[in-house]
């Protein structure tokens, strides 16, 4: 994400509704589930005033080869929207004879149709074809279109047919849908995936669906896709014990629906008081799954604590660790335990984190690279960032995109934000506050530094104090120092973070649409789809500094600033903690999701590729070569790639582990996939090359009811400990030891 898009967050930005069905007026056909790159519906108010537009990005689904002359079959197409009251063009026929051929011999490039008289419906389509497939262009204008909007649209469908061809898309979620004050009616939908069919949602199971039950609604058995949901759909099903519709693991059936019993790890609210995930007795849940004693997780008599595990916090005893034992006590206010009560050696007498101390002094370690993951703060407005301030080991800082900075104290979410800028920030679904980053001496200074866009759509990187409060900010303190003007509202990168160096890197996407249609991403005269590198210690306009030591310092303000270019949308960059390298994971297109490596020795300049490549295939070589240099001299290619199969399609970057707990897994990188929702790491060889890959998906499952579904970053704590943010349920989570 953030997200950012999603097969980037473009994709995140408006994923589409992956349904279609057969409208009145078609003829069974051969289906061809297209991707939709642009709808727009507009309705002055006045038949003169209407406009109609759908654009099909290029695509292997639509093959010239495959479609019959235009001029000697029937064709027709039709825009409609599904919901009471939406508008509809109406089957509008396609008059033979206006179809014209393109290329030699005829139709071999795809096919035109022009017509430009009033009253006829259609006033431009065009078909034409390339080497990764052909697109479609529809547009219709004033008197020619009668699809009205009088209210905010519904899911709306797009019907063409050519012959015994039918090409459909479907667009639900909207960068626009509104009916203005002046009566003027607007909905605009970009990137929509392909929908499963062109006859969902008809009532009638027909390949490739897996059922049909009429409508477009998920949670009822059949989802949006004509895909049976299986486990948690409320019907017991072939390999089920059980499914009660939902994915508690807290009652009689759970979330892998089966009889929940004991022995089976699965609390059974009410009927167990424990399970521990055996039958064995003397271990503090007996085989009746009855709690016995110290180390059953239950505070009983004579207890001090009692957390079942025999943990930092909890001896063996059930008595609190004390100051000095060696073991840190967090809930005792511990900072650290170095096993004695000495000042002066980096942590004090009352376990205190002096200046220079060992951040992971007492910190219990677990051998092997076995992980889980716990929640940490839950009922947050679209997590995408956890991060500390330098040495800071009680708190963490949780960024919300609608523009609050949270903080988690001792293990508790303060219910007031540290700062909150909502009213200045923008509210699209690539947009928001999308990270911040603490000074390096904020424990000095107090300065820490924001990305957002503005109620512009703007990219604003700005500076704050915090106030005498060290919980709360000086909302008044905000010290702008860019503006970056954004064409578009998706693809606006929003990473930034401090390098070993005490420089601030900004990633900045490629300004947004789709394919880089302003050629950003390797123009050197725009920040758009780089890597920028700034001093900040300046305390006179702009408040920031070109570094001597980038590429091109003579460039000035902005131009001088850039780093690295060829980034498409860099959607979460990390520094090693030990060797200072960075890791950048960049939002592919539709094909590849990518991970770049700078090595800390780096002098700037590289150039990742896009749009020229997309992780490694050629994607538009144009203008700036005639085709894909092979081999790819004078680009940087990815450590790491990963295609769109199995719902993948955007990246989402983390870090290298360096943590304090599971000294076993440093060196191993963290990232995820939103769309598809795993979450994967590899290692990165001396060579610079990612190794000892392992899908962490299923370690990282919370349980318990709850889940990791769409990972839209990671965060770091200031010992390196690394956390999961979850859109879709506004949780944040943390990787721990098993």
């Amino acid at each position: 994400m953030l997200y950012p898009a999603p097969g980037s967050l473009n994709r995140l930005v408006l994923l589409g509704f992956a349904a279609c069905v057969l409208l009145p007026g078609t003829v069974p056909a051969a289906d061809h589930p297209v991707e939709g790159r642009l709808l727009r519906l507009r309705d002055g108010g006045a038949e003169n005033k209407r406009l109609g537009r759908f654009v099909a990005a290029r695509q292997a689904a639509v093959d010239l080869a495959e479609i019959p002359d235009p001029r000697t079959v029937p064709s027709s197409v039709q825009i409609r929207g599904v919901d009471p009251g939406d508008g509809s063009s109406g089957v509008i026929d396609l008059a033979p004879e206006r179809w014209q051929p393109l290329g030699t011999p005829p139709g071999s490039k795809g096919w035109k149709y022009v017509h430009r008289e009033r009253g006829v419906g259609a006033t431009r389509v065009v078909i034409r074809g390339g080497a990764a497939g052909a697109r479609i262009l529809f547009v219709a204008r004033r008197a020619h279109w009668p699809y009205e909007v009088t209210q905010p649209q519904g899911p709306v469908l797009v019907h063409l047919q050519l012959g015994d061809e039918l090409y459909c898309a479907a667009f639900q979620q909207f960068v626009r849908n509104e009916v203005r004050p002046n009566g003027v009616g607007v909905a605009i939908a970009r990137n929509s995936p392909p929908p499963v069919s062109c006859t969902c949602g008809n009532a009638a199971v027909e390949p490739p669906e897996e059922c049909d039950d009429g409508n477009f609604v998920d949670g009822d058995g059949c989802d949006s896709n004509c895909t049976v949901t299986g486990c948690g759909n409320g019907i017991v099903t072939a390999g089920e014990e059980c499914d009660d519709g939902n994915e508690s693991n807290d009652d009689a059936c759970t979330n892998a629906c089966t009889l929940n019993v004991c022995g089976d790890g699965h609390l059974h609210t009410g009927v167990e008081e424990c399970d521990d995930g055996n039958l064995a007795d003397g271990d503090g849940c007996d085989s009746n799954c009855t709690a016995t004693g110290c180390g059953n997780g239950i505070v009983t008599a004579g207890e001090e604590c009692d957390d079942g595990g025999f943990s930092a916090t909890c001896d063996d005893d059930c008595t609190f660790a004390d100051c000095g034992d060696g073991t840190l006590n967090q809930a005792a206010g511990e900072q650290c335990d170095d096993g004695n009560t000495e000042d002066g050696d980096g942590c004090d007498s009352n376990c205190q984190l002096e200046g220079g101390g060992d951040l992971c002094a007492g910190v219990p370690q677990s051998s092997g690279t076995a992980i889980r993951s716990v929640l940490v703060a839950s009922g947050l407005s679209g997590p995408v960032q956890v991060i500390a301030p330098p040495g800071d080991v009680d708190r963490v800082f949780i960024v919300e995109k609608a523009g609050r900075i949270r903080i988690v104290r001792d293990g508790a979410l303060l219910p007031a934000p540290f700062l909150n800028v909502t009213s200045k920030v923008s509210g699209g679904f690539e947009q928001g506050l999308l990270s911040m980053a603490f000074h390096p001496s904020y424990a000095g200074n107090g300065r820490f530094f924001v990305n957002y866009t503005n109620t512009s759509g703007n990219t604003v990187i700005a500076r704050y104090v915090v106030s005498g409060d060290p919980d709360i900010a000086d909302a008044a303190s905000e010290t702008i120092l860019l503006t970056v003007a954004q064409p578009f509202a998706n693809h606006n990168g929003g990473q930034i973070a401090f390098a070993p160096d005490g420089t601030l890197y900004v990633g900045m996407g490629d300004g947004g649409s789709g394919g880089d249609p302003l050629e950003n991403g390797q123009s050197d005269t725009t920040v758009h789809g780089k890597m920028l590198r700034m001093n900040v210690d300046v305390e006179t306009p702009p408040y920031y500094a070109v570094p001597p030591t980038n590429p091109n310092p003579g460039g000035g303000a902005p131009l001088g600033l850039i780093w690295a270019k060829g980034l498409r949308n860099p959607w979460r960059f990390s520094f090693d903690r030990l060797n200072g390298d960075l890791v950048i994971a960049d939002v592919g297109q539709n094909a590849r999701e990518e991970i770049n490596l700078q090595r800390a020795s780096s002098a700037g300049g590289e150039n990742y590729g896009w749009d020229i490549f997309e992780g490694t295939l050629c994607f538009d070589p144009e203008p700036h070569f005639p085709a894909c240099p092979s081999p790819p001299t004078g680009f940087t290619m990815p450590i790491h790639e990963y295609s769109h199969s199995g719902g993948a399609c955007s990246i989402t970057g983390g870090f290298i582990y360096r943590g304090c707990a599971m000294p076993d897994l440093h060196g191993t990188y963290f990232y995820a996939d939103w769309c598809a929702g795993f979450i994967r790491t590899f290692t990165i060889s001396a060579g610079g090359a990612a190794q000892n890959h392992a899908d962490r998906t299923i370690d990282l499952g919370p349980g318990g009811g709850l889940s990791i579904n769409n990972p839209t970053a990671f965060g770091e704590d200031a010992r390196g400990e690394i956390y999961i943010c979850d859109q879709s349920g506004g949780e944040v989570f943390k990787i721990v030891p098993p």
